[in-house]
């Protein structure tokens, strides 16, 4: 007699991309819902908490925090147009004496 598999089925697996749309639609109801959230905006503490909620490293969290917080805000802006073409902006960078966790 061979084996019939699981008796209860087993749930489909969400790759990366499906993941970070969930997250982000539960975010936006979640903000939608919570009237004292108007401005739709979280404290570094509450999205450590979050991320904590779900199994995400705190390092990892203050990291992609610590790359938003970088990141040009033209980026959101761009067509595909200044993609290919590149921006009409100039920008510079530089380099922090100290560790990824002393800057953090």
């Amino acid at each position: 007699m061979t084996n019939p598999g699981p008796l209860i089925p087993t749930e489909p697996a969400l790759d990366r991309a499906a993941l970070e749309r969930v997250l982000a639609r539960a975010m936006e109801l979640h903000l939608r819902r919570d009237a004292s959230s108007a401005e739709e905006r979280l404290s570094e503490s509450s999205v450590l908490d979050i991320a904590r909620e779900v199994g995400i490293a705190p390092e990892a969290v203050r990291q992609a925090i610590a790359e938003e917080r970088a990141r040009s805000p033209l980026a959101s802006t761009q067509t595909d147009d200044d993609r290919l073409t590149g921006d009409a902006t100039i920008s510079t960078a530089r380099v922090l004496p100290g560790g990824p966790s002393d800057l953090l």
